[in-house]
């Protein structure tokens, strides 16, 4: 066990990039359409995942070698099976149910309740998935695989890997983060965002020509204002009121 450690600890960082990972689609989980909803059922299976197994299970009855993470799991993983059934019937009128609210939408970036959720239903979400596997499409816009059952597929908006254009709303695979139009609607905006920024600089250019006359326009008002000598009023010339002191 030290070993594997010691050799996840050598790989170091690693930096994972999803551009181009086409999106998870819930549908091929299931094995035929669904649109049942039960809240109450995914509240319950929600509470009791989420419940504390020390004081929910005695711990009296465990034998102590079973006192361990993955047997209490698995015990609370029966208690849930147990409940479900008394309440909500069999386990497959649960399981499509549970899908749908775990993972549909943007409920599947959310890791919680997922962990117990393939504890119980592991085997038949992977039946389910190899099976749609043999035969599925590829949708043409966001690449996701889609069941040949499923009549009612939406690309989903802004996944890892995807994005969709604010402009034409068109589903892109994403380059960078920073990504937001699509090449065309990218280049167009560019273009009126250039055309934009000429026509600013030629509003600033006349306005600036506009106070520079204005400028030049009162400096010449300015000295026009002279003596009869045609120097300016408030200039002096102090070499010729000193010859006019030498002449007197």
């Amino acid at each position: 066990m030290n070993r594997i450690c010691a050799a996840f600890d050598d790989i170091g960082n690693i930096n994972l990039n999803f551009a181009g990972v086409p999106p998870f689609n819930y549908q091929m989980l299931l094995s035929e359409p669904f649109y049942d909803k039960n809240t109450e059922l995914v509240q319950t299976f929600c509470d009791l995942d989420s419940m504390s197994i020390s004081t929910e299970i005695a711990l009296s009855e465990i034998p102590p070698h079973e006192r361990n993470s993955t047997g209490m799991y698995e015990i609370l993983a029966d208690v849930i099976k147990e409940t479900l059934t008394e309440q909500f019937g069999s386990m497959e009128y649960c399981y499509p149910i549970l899908v749908k609210a775990l993972f549909a939408g943007d409920n599947w970036k959310k890791a919680s309740h997922k962990k117990m959720f393939w504890r119980i239903f592991g085997e038949i979400a992977l039946q389910n998935i190899e099976n749609n596997l043999k035969d599925h499409t590829v949708c043409p816009d966001c690449d996701a695989k889609i069941p040949k059952w499923a009549k009612d597929h939406t690309c989903p908006k802004n996944t890892l890997g995807f994005y969709v254009c604010e402009d034409c709303g068109k589903q892109c695979v994403r380059i960078n983060s920073r990504q937001v139009r699509c090449e065309e609607c990218q280049k167009a905006h560019r273009e009126e965002s250039n055309k934009l920024a000429h026509t600013k600089m030629r509003e600033r250019k006349k306005v600036c020509e506009k106070r520079c006359i204005s400028f030049l326009r009162s400096r010449s008002m300015a000295t026009s204002e002279t003596e009869p000598s045609g120097q300016p009023m408030f200039f002096v010339n102090h070499g010729q009121q000193a010859k006019s002191d030498q002449d007197g």
